[in-house]
């Protein structure tokens, strides 16, 4: 699923893979003369030496394009237009169960098979707020061809129109494993989602609906997963009939294509099948804002999460009428307002530090709009977040930007045009990108009127056009939202006690028979059908292993020592006016003390003023000068692995001419950076933590695999200390050191500066062409001689040691479950090539069956590495049953069938992955790295033989490496407190770094057994119907909210979700008095929301006698009409007295007084 706006990730990765179309091309031998297409466009892409040609199915109007070069990572794509019609998930869903099967290759398994037994290189579905895309790429032109059929056939004859059962894998289904169970609900699709749909993705969507109220655009194409079980079989095969049409598509193929004739040719026998349609895009409900708007959103986290800086914030202005050159103007104006140099970025840094934000204008949505965005800030925080971003467009309108700042922009962009073809996937990334500004515009040449506008930046600037736009859109009272999401500890729990209270009513509503078919349905999901998918996937081969050819790029490298003791590395690259620079820094002399420190301090890099420069000026240098830097810590562990010397490495790109400059402005920040503020410092260390729990939490699978390398060898070891939770738990302190004692952190930053500045082992590199070599050596020269030559000693390490079974509790409706061994636990030498084809046939033949389609895992990674073999389940909603998979492998291999035909498709997947090409200095920089560490080049060809070389008989006798796995491997778990708490006896260690808890059962320090209120607050706490005020307290005497309120009853009536959605259900049934969610409660008005909710219910609350309210004192102060009320509340003694015998109807009702109501409500009979 991507996250859908102007610039999507897809768009960003190949943002300059084009030159301007430049008119028709002179050559007119690539176009194909074809029955039923005619040439409507052709030009040429210079940049990856393309022609290009646009043709029309004359029946359909299906338009095809074709990018033809001598790239033979050759690619093609097929995409349709996909609005967003609600929240169930309908484009995305549809986009799995596309390739669970088709017409003329009716396999349910058959994709993951093509993944793991053909030559590709790429084989992918995407489905964003627009679009759904099918790429694919081999670099075989024959298999290509294949592989188009495969794809074609499937999204127009999808198995999906004849056979649920796709439906209930991909979409949602019950499961039970038997009738005593619990019911739960499995899918593909809604499994992933529970992982996927973090604050961020829940924030986007929540600004769009305030943005753009009533419009599809603020739906979810991936699905939420409280919408996906709405969804049925019927809303899927509707969906397919509304837009998988080829007047509704585009198709490209890019890349060394001889045979485009057949590729014309076998689209024609799929579209021809259609008449042709027109399809206008319709948002029928979308109600455009008038004036500025502000809401607030409600995101469920598990109890006692740290929910510091976790709000997501953001803040957006529509822009109606917005022209073509508008849009010209807002791309590259929201370009320069997310660089560092920016004043935005400037003030966000002065006034909200422990932020990060950036901006990006969408032309998707109903109207244009121009949106800034901003994680790692409280709720409270949002208004002062509207100030920056008001006064940042002020401050432009009025000046404008800087003219180095623009031109900084403008020539980084010239660079990155020149390294188009240093992306090893151009095409599986080009075309995606293409057919989604066609989507968005309807212009088949958006894409390179896209990248033409690149030119412009400067233009813009000196003709005043962003000054314009600023104007016309951005100022003098704007139509905006102002959209904030913010975390809830314990809504978690609370949703999900509703919904396991709702699954099970539902098994109770189900008779025998029902139960049974769900049993019977659960199991059968877990089964390999025989669906005879090996005589399509040899049906699809297109390429034997026999004509695979053993050979890969070698480079050249020199490796010699200067008279200064620096090791310098070169590489002859066939570049022109460009070069790769690396250098990497000794820091073994650092005592593990300072790890941390040295971490920070790289952190710290380009983040704050130089001597020379203030931060603003220094990102805009080091986005003119050092292109694709990295200055980061790196391990260098040598041959073997079992070596530890650490680096600090940078590396950077630069032409010729600005090589001089670049080398100065490394020494600059490295060594010039001001650490005389301990505030700025303070504020950086801030942003760091909050982006690093982030990280930590959403890519929870990194920690584990790092960890568990960290476990066996010495220089992982050292990465994971120096980046991970350990580093998490140092920010924390020396935040408090900065506080505290500033001078003291300051010291140390400083003492690790200058036990850096040091070129006593360092090592530099070069790859370019001469020229760009002798323009390097004095630039490196230069840099060198103004560091020390300090001889020091190798410190000796102690990290902590890792335990062979652990858990990390995370904010997760989800797990991750891993399983490492080294080699030398699984009985073997080292890794050889055999292994790839072996982790590709396992995971195809039984871990994606078993955790995908039995047990509803999203995905599970299975590789060979250097280090050893691992299994990872990936968004995997078990624990116990995963592993159990794990240890099922050592038999299923042993007794499974594998013949030598169906082990050649694991050998062609498996090399296709050796075959493919880096970019000319991405390739030298890798070879440079591994030259340094030790690392032969040689060794990847042993491996390409050694893997056409493998006979099924070595394959079933690895069964014994899965029992070692099984046996003595590492175990580890990732997931959500109560999963982990549910199944801590697995694990010898249990790490909780952001104290994320399980709150049933916990004890608060305002809540004892004699307060008259305890049996109903812990009822209330151990139903999750309500949540403590924090760690410690319940919160007894706080006072109630509406939300609160609405919220609980919601949740026993089966409901769900935030406070703001309880308000509206229940309102707008009659159940409930609307109001604002954090509106204070007093008895009066509980009285009258009590009334009004039985009043709904058909209940009858009346007296012929207000007996309860009879001799106290205050019953003249109770409003009017709410008498009955307040008569059945302490009739039912719902409500007590207080104190003194006064009935206080005008305090405030205090949460324990709510508890009380809720309690005697849920267990009335």
């Amino acid at each position: 699923m991507t996250k859908p706006r102007m610039k999507p990730l897809i768009l960003l990765l190949c943002l300059m893979l084009a030159l301007p179309l430049t008119g028709p091309a002179a050559a007119q031998d690539t176009q194909a003369s074809v029955p039923g297409f005619r040439v409507v466009d052709s030009s040429r892409l210079e940049l990856v030496s393309a022609d290009v040609t646009v043709y029309e199915h004359e029946k359909t109007g299906a338009l095809v394009m074709t990018l033809l070069n001598e790239d033979t990572n050759r690619t093609f794509n097929i995409s349709f237009r996909t609005p967003t019609l609600n929240d169930r998930g309908i484009p995305y869903v549809f986009e799995h169960a596309t390739l669970g099967g088709s017409r003329k290759y009716p396999s349910k398994s058959l994709f993951f098979n093509l993944v793991y037994q053909t030559y590709n290189t790429f084989i992918n579905a995407m489905t964003t707020d627009i679009m759904t895309t099918y790429p694919l790429a081999s670099l075989s032109e024959d298999q290509l061809l294949k592989y188009a059929d495969y794809y074609t056939d499937s999204v127009f004859n999808p198995m999906l129109m004849e056979d649920e059962s796709i439906f209930l894998e991909e979409a949602w289904r019950y499961a039970m494993a038997d009738k005593e169970a619990p019911l739960t609900l499995a899918g593909t699709v809604y499994t992933e989602m529970q992982g996927a749909y973090t604050i961020q993705t829940d924030a986007m969507f929540n600004f769009k609906k305030t943005l753009f109220p009533g419009s599809i655009s603020g739906n979810s194409y991936g699905g939420h997963p409280r919408h996906i079980p709405q969804m049925t079989w019927e809303d899927l095969k509707d969906y397919h009939d509304a837009y998988y049409h080829p007047s509704n598509s585009l198709t490209t193929l890019y890349g060394k294509l001889e045979q485009v004739p057949a590729f014309l040719s076998l689209l024609d026998g799929y579209f021809s099948a259609y008449e042709r349609r027109e399809f206008a895009q319709a948002d029928p409900g979308y109600a455009p804002l008038s004036q500025a708007v502000q809401a607030t959103y409600d995101f469920p986290v598990e109890a006692s999460s740290d929910t510091t800086n976790g709000a997501v914030v953001y803040y957006g202005f529509l822009c109606p009428g917005a022209t073509d050159e508008d849009e010209q103007v807002m791309d590259l104006l929201t370009t320069l307002l997310n660089e560092q140099s920016s004043v935005f970025q400037q003030e966000m840094k002065k006034q909200l530090p422990q932020a990060s934000a950036s901006v990006y204008y969408d032309n998707t949505t109903p109207d244009t709009a121009v949106v800034f965005m901003a994680t790692g800030m409280n709720a409270d925080q949002a208004p002062l977040f509207e100030d920056v971003v008001n006064q940042s467009l002020a401050h432009v309108k009025e000046k404008g930007f800087d003219e180095r700042a623009v031109e900084a922009v403008a020539a980084a962009t010239r660079l990155a045009l020149l390294l188009t073809t240093e992306n090893a996937n151009v095409g599986p990334e080009l075309l995606p990108s293409i057919a989604y500004m066609w989507t968005a515009t309807g212009n088949i040449n958006a894409y390179s009127e896209y990248v033409d506008n690149t030119a412009n930046y400067v233009a813009f600037a000196q003709q005043g056009k962003y000054q314009e736009l600023i104007s016309k859109f951005l100022s003098d009272s704007p139509v905006t939202a102002l959209a904030i999401t913010q975390p809830v500890p314990g809504l978690k729990e609370q949703q999900d006690a509703a919904l396991a209270e709702d699954l099970a009513a539902r098994k109770a509503a189900m008779t025998d028979e029902q139960l049974d078919a769900i049993v019977a349905q659960t199991a059968k999901m877990g089964e390999k059908e025989a669906d005879d998918s090996a005589q399509y996937v040899a049906q699809l081969q297109a390429v034997t292993v026999d004509s695979l050819p053993v050979e890969r790029r070698i480079y050249d490298i020199t490796d010699t020592t200067g008279e200064d003791g620096v090791r310098e590395l070169g590489i002859s690259a066939e570049v022109t006016g460009v070069g790769q620079a690396l250098l990497l820094l000794d820091a073994a002399g650092l005592p593990q003390e300072d790890i941390h420190w040295f971490k920070l301090y790289t952190d710290l890099m380009g983040k704050l003023d130089t001597l020379r420069r203030d931060n603003a000026d220094l990102a805009a240098q080091m986005t003119r000068y050092l292109y694709g830097r990295e200055m980061r810590i790196s391990v260098l562990s040598g041959e073997h692995g079992d070596e530890c010397h650490p680096k600090l490495r940078v590396n950077f790109i630069a032409i010729d001419e600005d090589l001089a400059p670049a080398w100065d402005l490394v020494y600059e920040v490295l060594f010039e950076t001001s650490l005389e503020d301990a505030a700025k410092v303070r504020d950086v260390v801030s942003q760091v933590k909050t982006a690093l729990k982030t990280n930590i939490t959403n890519n929870a699978y990194n920690v584990l695999i790092y960890r568990a390398f960290a476990s066996a060898y010495p220089g992982f070891a050292y990465f994971n200390y120096a980046n991970f939770l350990d580093y998490y738990a140092f920010l924390e302190q020396a935040e408090a050191l900065l506080e505290q004692q500033p001078q003291q952190a300051l010291d140390k930053l400083v003492q690790v500066r200058e036990a850096l500045r040091n070129r006593t082992n360092a090592i530099t590199g070069f790859a370019g062409n001469p020229d760009s070599h002798a323009a390097n050596q004095p630039a490196r020269d230069g840099f060198l001689t103004r560091l020390n030559a300090n001889a020091y000693e190798p410190a000796v390490y102690s990290f902590p040691a890792i335990p062979a079974s652990e858990a990390l509790v995370i904010d997760s409706a989800v797990q991750y479950n891993m399983l490492f061994a080294t080699y030398e636990q699984l009985g073997m030498e080292d890794y050889v090539g055999s292994l790839d084809a072996l982790t590709g046939l396992v995971s195809d033949a039984y871990l994606y069956p078993l955790l995908r389609d039995q047990y509803g895992a999203y995905g599970v990674i299975h590789a060979a590495t250097d280090e050893g073999v691992f299994i990872l389940s990936y968004r995997d909603p078990n624990i116990v049953e995963t592993f159990d998979v794990y240890g099922s492998l050592a038999e299923k291999l042993a007794t499974g069938e594998l013949s030598e035909d169906t082990l050649q498709g694991f050998i062609l997947s498996a090399y296709s992955g050796y075959a493919l090409s880096q970019g000319e200095l991405a390739g030298a920089l890798s070879a440079m790295v591994n030259h340094a560490d030790g690392r032969a080049q040689q060794i990847m060809l042993d491996r390409m033989q050694q893997l056409k070389e493998v006979s099924p008989e070595q394959i079933r006798a690895y069964s014994a490496l899965y029992q070692a796995l099984y046996e003595k491997g590492l175990r580890s778990t990732a997931g959500g407190a109560g999963a982990i708490e549910a199944n801590k006896a697995l694990y010898e260690q249990v790490l909780n770094p952001f104290s994320v808890k399980d709150t049933s059962g916990a004890d608060y320090t305002d809540l004892s057994e004699e307060d008259w209120y305890y049996t109903a607050v812990r009822f209330i706490l151990d139903n999750k119907l309500m949540s403590p005020a924090d760690e410690t307290t319940f919160g007894a005497d706080a006072p109630a909210t509406l939300g609160e309120y609405a919220l609980s009853l919601f949740i026993m009536m089966g409901g769900g979700g935030t406070p703001e959605e309880a308000i509206a259900t229940l309102s707008g049934v009659g159940a409930l008095l609307p109001g604002e969610p954090g509106e204070v409660l007093t008895r009066n008005q509980i009285a009258s929301q009590m009334g009004t909710f039985f009043t709904a219910l058909g209940g009858d609350i009346t007296a012929e006698e207000l007996t309860a309210l009879s001799g106290i004192s205050d019953a003249d102060q109770i409003a009017q009409g709410t008498e009955t009320a307040f008569n059945f509340l302490l009739t039912n003694k719902m409500m007590n007295l207080r104190e003194d015998g006064s009935l206080a109807p005008q305090d405030n009702l205090t949460r324990a007084e709510l508890a009380q109501i809720l309690y005697v409500l849920a267990t009335a009979q």
